[in-house]
């Protein structure tokens, strides 16, 4: 089968395909032709340029020199746009290779599969024979090994097992659907029905064992269950004879509980007048004590508020002269401070040439505000 030919031709017996059909432009030749045409506009612009003549005194020349820029952008903009539709071209190129590309694989992936298919008939098919027999096998041995599904086969009943036997009974084991272990696999049946067999007959006497013991135990059951009984009836009985004599006791103590309580209330009662009594007159006398030292109170406290407020009449005073001697002190440095940047504003004007009587003017029409979109930054 051929294979390539310096990377051209590709094929076999069934197919021979030229792949320079295939073949782009090589990016390096591309690129050598762009710059080419660009290197003879880049020469040609120059040539233009040198060979023009400068006019910056009239309207006309200057329109020119900037008409000739606005040419030179206009063509920038015509190739770069160019440029764009040719990446736009390369896109679309590698979206339809990139799209036609898929598509031919899964052509091909198809083809490939179609011709191999006999192949892999083949081989499905003895995978399934022989997966069937591995399968059958598996679970005969399962049976012999006690377990089916999971289930114990000592825990299945006897109808179960009978089941398993019919299945067992109604196997086939054809040469078609199990090749060459059709034998085999008889063989293991007809000692798996004879194995199912005799454990169906042992389940049928366990089951009739179980059932004889279950009746057995029901009857003992039944006997345990009444002299329960009778033993919770006569424990209920006493319980309630406890509880009778047990609330007969606990209304006697509450009644005399009671009394008891009544006779304490009344001795709290006679006991709490006479400390009313006594407590309203230690009240009233502490009442004549806390006037007297309220009185006492009130005038220190006036006393004291008129002290205050004499002092602070005179912190504020005295707060008030130290303010406005601070606010003068402010004003007289900030009225000297304009003062000197005034001067050397006046001075800077003077060494521009005017007069001394004019820039103090003009020092003063800006400090004024009367000369528009100017002012002294103090």
């Amino acid at each position: 089968m051929t294979e390539t030919i310096d990377g051209e031709v590709m094929g076999g017996d069934l197919i021979a395909v030229d792949m320079k059909q295939f073949n782009l432009p090589e990016p390096a030749h591309f690129k050598d032709r762009l710059e080419g045409v660009f290197q003879k506009m880049y020469a040609d612009i120059d040539a233009e340029l040198a060979a023009r003549t400068v006019d910056l005194k009239t309207d006309k020349g200057r329109k020119q020199i900037a008409s000739d820029a606005a040419k030179i952008s206009r063509l920038k903009v015509a190739m770069a746009g160019k440029a764009t539709e040719l990446v736009a071209d390369q896109k679309a190129i590698i979206a339809t290779v990139t799209k036609t590309r898929q598509e031919m694989e899964a052509e091909f992936d198809k083809r490939r599969d179609l011709a191999r298919a006999p192949l892999t008939d083949w081989e499905t098919t003895g995978k399934l024979i022989e997966e069937r027999a591995k399968t059958e096998r598996g679970f005969m041995l399962t049976i012999r090994a006690q377990s089916v599904d999971g289930v114990l086969v000592a825990d299945m009943s006897a109808d179960q097992l009978a089941g398993l036997l019919d299945a067992r009974r109604a196997m086939e084991f054809d040469a078609d659907t199990y090749g060459e272990s059709s034998g085999d696999l008889w063989a293991m049946n007809i000692t798996t029905i004879d194995w199912l067999e005799t454990s169906i007959a042992t389940a049928r006497q366990s089951e009739l064992d179980a059932a004889e013991l279950e009746e057995l135990r029901a009857m003992r059951a039944k006997v345990e269950a009444d002299k329960i009984e009778a033993e919770r009836a006569e424990t209920e009985r006493q319980q309630a004879e406890a509880q009778r004599i047990a609330d007969e006791k606990a209304e006697a103590d509450r009644a005399e509980a009671e009394r008891v309580a009544e006779t304490a209330r009344q001795e709290r009662e006679q006991a709490a007048i006479a400390k009313a009594a006594q407590d309203a007159e230690e009240r009233a006398a502490q009442a004549a004590k806390d006037a007297e030292a309220r009185h006492v109170r009130e005038m220190q406290d006036a006393k004291d508020a008129a002290a205050s407020e004499a002092k602070r009449i005179v912190d504020a005073e005295a707060k008030r002269v130290a303010d406005e001697k601070a606010e003068q002190k402010r004003r007289d440095e900030d009225q000297e401070h304009r003062r000197g940047i005034n001067r050397e504003v006046m001075a800077a004007l003077v060494g521009l040439g005017l007069s001394e009587d004019h820039g103090k003017a003009v020092v003063i029409a800006i400090s004024k505000g009367t000369v528009p979109h100017t002012a002294i930054k103090y």
